[in-house]
């Protein structure tokens, strides 16, 4: 998208979590995976194409956020902001684990259909 939409200095890094970072960002987007266990075999066909580990995320979807929340702060410069895609009935519970990190302007972002699928948060 960057690339279609002429957008200089951005740098794009795919890492497992943090493994590979080294470094700070302005934004970091995520979209884990956040499909609860117990949901998975009531997905789409072609949802299901998908390897079960970017779609599966513990019992109530939030494993790899209760991983990255924490962390996250360490690779962001201050003023910088996370986002990420949830699910659609997950947005609170995210929102408020960003606030126990200390996240300010804990927003959540409508897809193009109206539902909650986006919480952003901004570093101190």
């Amino acid at each position: 998208n960057a690339i279609i939409n002429d957008v200089d200095n951005f740098k794009t890094v795919e890492s497992n979590l943090f493994e590979k970072i080294n470094e700070k960002f302005d934004i970091i987007v995520s979209n884990p995976p956040y499909i609860p266990n117990n949901e998975y075999e009531n997905l789409s066909p072609e949802v299901k194409k998908e390897p079960q580990i970017a779609l599966k995320a513990g019992e109530d979807g939030l494993d790899y956020y209760r991983l990255i929340i924490p962390e996250c702060k360490n690779y962001l410069n201050d003023g910088g902001f996370i986002i990420f895609e949830c699910g659609y009935n997950q947005t609170e519970k995210i929102s408020e684990m960003l606030k126990e990190q200390n996240f300010n302007e804990v927003t959540v972002i409508k897809d193009l259909d109206g539902r909650e699928r986006f919480v952003k948060g901004v570093k101190n």
